[in-house]
């Protein structure tokens, strides 16, 4: 998967990627401390621009030497907070971004002054759990006049066949795992 994810990352194909959040929930800190690392030095020693930020985890975010942190919309650490860390230790370009599921989390995180606000599911969303019944895209003008200057991106079920359409309805980008593991098996099988 780390092949995978550093040439998806550098691949000029499919433009690159802006961003790889590393989201594993299951690893302790340790672990995900040093897949962050790999994961990181890797990218840098490509010649993408793509920058890599560990969810939820300020600190491994800071050992990892990775570029920011992706915070869940119910997490209990304020945004100032996660940005005095960053100054306190000289990394101030560091990213901070929320992921938002309501216009009411929006504006809360907005108040916060995050670098960018994931928000969906804009698309139906299947899960090991079943199945979440997205937004719609007409939830995306509303909520991109929410977040106000800062890039509102559109997450949820966004794929090929649907990833402009988030682009004209105001979202500033898209993130999705299901075309990212479409870019790692393509990978995989080219290799």
């Amino acid at each position: 998967m780390m092949e995978a994810a550093v040439s998806c990352a550098s691949d000029g194909r499919n433009n690159g990627a802006d961003i790889i959040q590393l989201r594993e929930k299951d690893l302790p800190a340790g672990a995900v401390e040093a897949l962050a690392r790999e994961l990181t030095q890797r990218i840098r020693a490509t010649t993408a621009m793509t920058r890599v930020v560990v969810n939820g985890r300020p600190d491994v975010a800071i050992a990892a030497g990775a570029d920011g942190v992706h915070m869940p919309s119910n997490e209990a650490l304020p945004v100032a907070d996660v940005r005095e860390l960053f100054y306190r230790i000289s990394r101030p370009e560091m990213l901070i971004g929320i992921s938002c599921h309501t216009l009411e989390e929006i504006a809360a995180a907005a108040g916060q002054d995050p670098d960018y606000i994931f928000y969906g599911p804009i698309f139906e969303k299947r899960t090991p759990d079943g199945v979440i019944p997205g937004l719609g895209l007409e939830a995306l003008a509303p909520a991109v006049r929410s977040a106000g200057e800062i890039p509102l991106i559109a997450i949820g079920g966004v794929n090929r066949a649907n990833e402009w359409d988030c682009i004209r309805a105001g979202a500033a980008g898209i993130a999705s795992i299901r075309m990212f593991l479409s870019a790692v098996s393509n990978a995989r099988t080219e290799h």
